[in-house]
């Protein structure tokens, strides 16, 4: 008996031993990979130098093999899902209150440094943004500046008792005090807009980093209904904001989890995505955020100006509930080449829209993030 447990337990042993080999080599067992937004390191060429003095082969192959043996993702699932089921814990995922996400990094790194940043350098990311103003204005272009605030920010009451907490009043706010004691600068605050509607229905994903595309919606149409009326053209926003049920379980924190089975979230989506309606065409599309459009319409008049927006993935829901149908032209942008691409904005544009998420006034607090005529401290 005891050798037969002890020869079992050998075997065992070995085959938990060749299982990832077998795993890498054979594929045996098919599952999702994990997401990780990086690549894996690639394998050293180099073994000759391995003979050499100081060569830092092995190192590099162990770093290698640590992250691409077999059955890797795998065994770090088995190991989230546990943390999650049994503790409520994961390293990169914050676990609020009936399953609400959040991004650790967000909510621990980026929102903490954020904070401290703002303190010093605040004042100047705000001075710089009256001059891009007072720029564009010289050239005949009103800039109108759109600050998505994050679900923490409208859903304070589903983060944990552990989660940091933020300063009050906390970077966003003093930038948005900013904006509303600067009305020189054109601005839609979706913060009271998505409070007045969080009663209603949900505006942001529970397992997602983002709002939903109702959400989107209705700050889309704020937006649009303030450029017409500055173009004198009153409210312009004509489309029914229609909206349906459907199962999510690709959210960028649920991803994130690394469960062996993702959370299913019965999430909130418009009844009719408006990209591809007819009014439009959508040409030189080079990225995600980078692309134009131009109407197809007989007639403008009833349209928006030439515009340009520098923008991130919190813009896809007002693209996805048809915005751009509003415009004769529309140029898009990453706000991240924001220094790059501040250049390239067409002699004929008419309104140039600077859309970013909360966290994203930390890199722009930077002056290098600026065009050089305004990077000024």
């Amino acid at each position: 008996m005891i050798r037969a447990t002890r020869a079992v337990t050998i075997g065992m042993f070995g085959i938990f031993l060749v299982a990832p080999f077998l795993q890498e080599h054979l594929h045996l067992f098919r599952y999702q990979p994990l997401t990780e937004n990086r690549l894996k390191i690639p394998r050293p060429l180099d073994w000759q130098t391995l003979f050499e003095t100081g060569s830092p082969f092995a190192k590099q192959y162990d770093e290698y093999f640590n992250d691409n043996y077999g059955m890797r993702d795998l065994l770090i699932r088995t190991k989230n899902s546990l943390d999650y089921r049994l503790f409520r814990k994961s390293e990169k995922v914050v676990i609020g209150a009936d399953d609400w996400l959040f991004l650790r990094s967000v909510i621990e790194t980026i929102g903490i440094l954020l904070e401290k940043k703002c303190v010093t350098q605040c004042d100047g990311m705000c001075e710089r943004f009256l001059r891009l103003h007072r720029a564009l204005a010289a050239r005949g272009i009103t800039l109108v500046i759109l600050p998505c605030p994050m679900k923490y920010t409208i859903y304070p009451e589903m983060l944990p008792a552990t989660a940091p907490r933020r300063p009050n009043p906390h970077g966003f706010d003093r930038f948005r005090k900013f904006l509303k004691d600067h009305p020189e600068i054109v601005s839609i605050d979706p913060v009271p807009i998505l409070e007045d509607l969080k009663g209603s229905f949900r505006v942001y994903h529970k397992t997602d980093f983002h709002w939903t595309d109702p959400a989107g919606a209705y700050v889309a149409k704020e937006l649009i209904n303030t450029l017409g009326k500055l173009n004198g053209k009153g409210d312009l926003w004509d489309f029914p904001i229609g909206m349906i049920t459907e199962a999510l379980v690709t959210g960028g924190e649920n991803a994130s989890l690394g469960l062996l089975r993702p959370i299913v979230e019965d999430a909130l989506f418009l009844k009719e995505d408006r990209r591809n309606i007819g009014r439009g065409e959508y040409y030189l599309i080079k990225a995600a955020h980078e692309w134009s459009y131009r109407t197809k319409l007989p007639g403008t008049g009833k349209l928006l100006p030439a515009t340009v927006m520098f923008g991130d993935s919190y813009g896809d829901a007002l693209l996805r509930a048809g915005f751009t149908a509003y415009f004769e032209q529309f140029q898009m942008f990453s706000n991240f080449d924001f220094r790059t691409r501040y250049a390239q904005i067409p002699p004929d544009t008419r309104f140039v829209i600077f859309e970013h998420i909360e966290p994203f006034l930390y890199d722009l607090m930077d002056p290098a993030m600026w065009p050089e005529e305004f990077a000024g401290r």
